[in-house]
């Protein structure tokens, strides 16, 4: 499970993502978190866009890899 999360989102509180993370967790899914400092929920900013795409990349090449 990936997570991708502004720190200033005002559609869903931040404080949700560190809680499901935290239950997944404990259920033993393997989870990783990429915080967006100062977005909102949307991606607004440019590097929020680019960082986004790398980390979905890596978490699906690590993925997947791992399948082989």
């Amino acid at each position: 499970m990936l997570f991708i999360h502004g720190d200033d989102d005002r559609t869903v509180d931040f404080r949700q993502t560190i809680e499901l993370r935290s239950r997944l967790v404990a259920k033993g899914v393997k989870v990783e978190e990429r915080v967006l400092p100062d977005e909102v929920h949307d991606a607004l900013l440019w590097r929020s866009w680019i960082a986004t795409a790398k980390a979905t990349a890596d978490f699906f090449d690590e993925t997947l890899k791992a399948r082989r």
